[in-house]
């Protein structure tokens, strides 16, 4: 299930399903639901950030009949383009660099594994690397340690002017009574909460 983040200032955080609930995990193709409309719609130049979202949401709930609605959160500020001509790495001499840390789970220990999560990022980072320029770092099957330690790393490493990505594949838990949201690495246990990610340690380390 999906958990919900509280959105920092000039961010904005994407959710493949509505908050708490499940999203489709790809029901025999390579990617999930969400990735495969996200794919799509991020290749297409000149696009705005909220648009390329927005379509891949539209595309999501109608392939998945209503049954699948995704969410999206946005404090950003003007406008943003990811590609703003056909697909350009960022010069050399710019004074803007972009990084995204990739995340994707299946192989969980305690949890039941999941069959997309793993190609869902790594298609992701290949396409943020190749056709736009990120500086990426693809996690696969990361422990609680791995994630906060490369969340960490970036919040040290950027400065004002980094443009920072997180995409994350994987469990999440939503806790309706404490109002707080989750990601579960492949070391979390569904009983022992000591391995899970609040999500203020997540939005802590994007307030760059």
């Amino acid at each position: 299930r999906q958990a919900q983040l509280i959105v920092p200032p000039r961010t904005m955080i994407a959710y493949a399903s509505q908050p708490g609930k499940s999203s489709s995990d790809g029901q025999g193709a390579q990617n999930g639901l969400y990735t495969q409309e996200l794919l799509k719609a991020i290749r297409k130049p000149g696009r705005r950030l909220e648009d390329v979202f927005m379509e891949a949401n539209i595309g999501v709930e109608q392939a998945s009949g209503g049954k699948q609605i995704p969410w999206m959160e946005s404090s950003m500020r003007g406008i943003f383009y990811l590609n703003p001509s056909s697909a350009p790495k960022a010069p050399k001499t710019s004074a803007v660099s972009y990084y995204a840390l990739v995340i994707g789970n299946n192989a969980y220990r305690s949890l039941p594994t999941l069959k997309t999560a793993e190609a869902d990022a790594s298609a992701v980072a290949a396409l943020l690397k190749e056709s736009y320029g990120f500086e990426t770092n693809l996690l696969l099957n990361a422990t609680r340690a791995q994630i906060v330690s490369a969340l960490s790393a970036y919040r040290r490493r950027l400065g004002p002017e980094a443009r920072f990505l997180i995409y994350y594949a994987g469990h999440g838990y939503y806790d309706r009574e404490q109002d707080k949201a989750y990601w579960l690495p492949v070391d979390a246990s569904g009983d022992d909460p000591v391995n899970w990610i609040i999500a203020d340690e997540i939005t802590s380390a994007i307030r760059v």
